[in-house]
């Protein structure tokens, strides 16, 4: 980013500290990430309503303003992740294993799947939307919604604190994950078709449960889930993996290993659905309709202070935040009883910024991507290591893969590495390699890790459902966890590194605090009035004298094209999109690119938008959509690799980010309220469900095509080994 290294040097010349110099950058690419997240969707939606409708946005200065806090507080809260909440997590699922016995690592990660539930961002859009739900409408969505709110978000956690242990025994057992996503989404399916046709007026709740699933998949879930199972796989078969990796290396066949690190984020999709789910039907068995028509509101007092805005949402977000910072501190301390890691405001430090701004440093990283490449003396030293026939260890977002080529690789000036963070190693070291992990060793990179090393990272490192683990800029070793400025141990309890966790989590605070304003005076303000302008385009609607605006055709087809719109905007800024793009790529060896995982991802989400919008605009079964596109993604599932096929239900997942999710149950609302219907409820379930769709098809489109194309004559294959290592 040319203008954010621009802002580096001028800091630089000015005087001030490379380290600042480099955390302003790493904000400023921050802050231009969730910018480009939020502006196009804000402008489309106001862009919208001003040349179909001719009308403002209600409040617009307050609209701008949360718009902003919107923006300035997910960027801080990302920073936060960055600097406190993530490395704390690795460290804790690198030891817990190794120190505590399996139950007890179970249980914590149950408990550290419940806070991280109430720390997610978008959990919080669900407040705000529990007072447009009608009691007379719609009985059990109501006191699920306002009476049982915190029931509703502690079964969330449950449901992802459920998806953590599964995952770590899916992990330490290698479950074929095909038969993982069968188990899971099975009995979703069985309370859904019990709430549909065993007790109807539970139907309200089916598009809540299945839209909860969305909500969880967050950047602060996701994270600690993955550092969690990591660890527990390095623990129980780290050893056997390293030494599969080279074997197939030198030896040029097997299979390659599944990517053991995607996978969980569908189980906290589909765990947290059932949770919700059992919870509407347990209530249903304690109170009948008549008691919840006739129930006493709940007392609530509008004057009091933590019910008045802004201290309401500084209330929330302590409640939020502090409770899973405190927790990870304490077990840390006192559970696993290590000293808390060395942590770091500043990312690690480019020192050659001067270089990168005129052109010749290679681009810029995401604002949450590991550090961009450091050249020291010590690198400098190095020999040269492109000559042919050598290993390739490369790293994209925390995932590893060693690839045997003939061409040889080549490096960038100065000792630095190719952009997409490759280490080339000589073959002469495999045998020592091997050696090393034939006798239990780890297997390490020829360089040293540490204060002075290189800090592989890149545009592929980026904050990411399916790779957030990487969201932290501090080094890393080359098993995936923190390298440590001090030779990779952690540093003893003091003062001095007390600051930076205090900071991180203060930071945390405060960018909760602004995105739960800017949910409630952007995000909800803005959804609820676009919600309930779109059918005014084709349907009367009352509060609306001049509707219908157009005739019913061009009103319904400027409604959909509408969310189709928001549907495709809002996941093509999604960062960790990215991620998973990049990490295809590499898994398929360039035959499934980038460019054409995140089309196929943004192209079905948009879909599922328009169709979760037909079901609440005309009155469709939202069990009819559930029924069909589940099980055509089972089928499709059949039919795939398993590493596509966790992929592509991963994809699901990296859909629905903090920004996507307030905007889309907003504007469902809306909708409901336009056309009377019972709730709004599900355009979350059919976007998320329908990139797995897409993506499964244009894989096995790909596939049969490669199967028909005719194989070039000579052409030298390449064998590559990958493994997620991630965490």
């Amino acid at each position: 980013m040319p203008w954010v290294d621009s802002l580096e040097v001028a800091l630089l010349k000015r005087g001030s500290p490379t380290g600042v110099a480099a955390y302003v950058r790493l904000l400023a690419l921050n802050l231009q990430e969730q910018t480009l997240a939020v502006v196009p969707i804000t402008l489309q939606l106001v862009l919208t309503i001003a040349i179909f409708f001719r009308r403002a946005p209600n409040a617009p200065g307050e609209l701008v303003g949360g718009m902003l806090c919107a923006i300035v507080g997910l960027t801080l809260f990302t920073d936060s992740l960055r600097i406190c909440v993530m490395p704390l997590a690795e460290l804790i699922g690198r030891e817990m294993p190794r120190k505590l016995p399996q139950a007890a690592t179970l249980f914590i990660a149950l408990c550290l799947g419940i806070l991280c539930t109430y720390a997610e961002p978008a959990l919080a859009s669900l407040r705000p939307l529990a007072r447009l739900v009608e009691r007379s409408k719609t009985p059990y969505l109501y006191i699920v919604l306002n009476d049982f709110l915190e029931p509703l978000i502690f079964s969330i956690g449950l449901g992802v604190g459920a998806a953590a242990i599964i995952g770590i025994l899916r992990f330490q057992n290698e479950w074929n994950m095909k038969k993982v996503i069968l188990a899971a989404i099975t009995p979703c399916l069985i309370c859904s078709c019990y709430m549909q046709w065993g007790n109807p007026e539970l139907k309200p709740i089916l598009g809540l449960a299945w839209d909860c699933g969305a909500v969880t998949t967050g950047p602060v879930s996701v994270p600690v889930l993955l550092a969690l199972g990591i660890g527990a796989m390095k623990t129980s078969k780290e050893k056997k993996l390293a030494r599969r990796m080279l074997q197939q290396a030198v030896l040029g066949g097997g299979q390659k290993p599944a990517l053991d690190g995607f996978g969980i984020v569908t189980l906290a999709s589909l765990l947290p659905v059932l949770a919700v789910q059992l919870l509407g039907i347990v209530l249903s068995f304690i109170y009948t309709h008549d008691d919840i028509v006739n129930r006493p509101e709940a007392a609530v007092v509008e004057d009091s202070p933590d019910e008045i805005s802004p201290l309401r949402e500084v209330v929330f977000a302590v409640r939020a935040i502090l409770p899973l910072n405190v927790a990870m501190v304490f077990l840390v301390l006192f559970i696993i009883r290590e000293p808390i890691p060395l942590l770091s405001i500043c990312p690690a430090i480019d020192i050659v910024p001067a270089k990168r701004a005129v052109g010749g440093g290679g681009r810029g990283t995401s604002s949450s991507a590991a550090a961009t490449p450091v050249v020291t003396a010590e690198d400098a030293d190095q020999p040269a290591l492109n000559k042919e026939g050598e290993l390739h260890l490369s790293r994209h977002s925390s995932r590893h893969s060693i690839t045997i080529c003939d061409e040889k690789p080549s490096t960038s000036e100065e000792g630095t590495l190719e952009e997409g963070g490759e280490i080339a190693i000589s073959r002469r070291e495999i045998s020592s390699r091997a050696a090393t992990s034939e006798e239990g060793g780890e297997v390490e990179p020829p360089e040293k890790r540490g204060p002075s090393a290189r800090s592989i990272g890149g545009e592929e490192s980026s904050v990411g459902a399916t790779a957030a683990a990487s969201s932290t800029a501090a080094p890393r070793s080359p098993d995936g966890s923190l390298a440590h400025p001090n030779g990779g141990q952690p540093a003893q309890s003091s003062w001095a590194n007390a600051r930076p966790l205090l900071f991180g989590i203060f930071m945390g605070q405060i960018g909760m605090v602004l995105f739960n304003l800017g949910l409630t005076y952007g995000f909800t303000a803005i959804g609820d009035q676009v919600g309930l302008l779109l059918p005014a385009a084709f349907m009367s609607v009352s509060g609306e004298p001049s509707s219908p605006f157009y005739p019913y055709g061009g009103g319904v087809a400027l409604t959909i094209i509408t969310v189709f719109i928001l549907g495709f905007l809002a996941t093509r800024a999604e960062p960790a999109l990215n991620v998973l793009g990049k990490t295809v790529e590499k898994l398929s060896e360039g035959a499934f690119s980038r460019k054409l995982l995140v089309y196929s991802v943004c192209v079905g989400v948009a879909v599922g938008m328009s169709a979760g919008a037909t079901k609440i605009l005309f009155g469709a079964s939202l069990i009819g959509f559930i029924l069909g596109k589940y099980g055509s993604a089972l089928a499709l599932t059949y039919f795939s690799s398993e590493d596509m096929a966790t992929i592509a239900w991963d994809s699901a997942g990296v859909t629905t980010g903090p920004v996507t999710v307030p905007f889309v149950l907003s504007t469902g609302i809306g909708f409901s309220k336009a056309v009377g219907a019972e709730e709004g409820f599900g355009m979350l379930t059919c976007a998320s469900v329908s990139p797995i769709i897409t993506v499964l098809i244009v894989d096995i489109l790909r596939r049969w095509r490669m199967a028909l194309a005719p194989r070039a004559p000579g052409s030298a294959p390449i064998v590559a080994v990958s493994a997620e290592l991630s965490g």
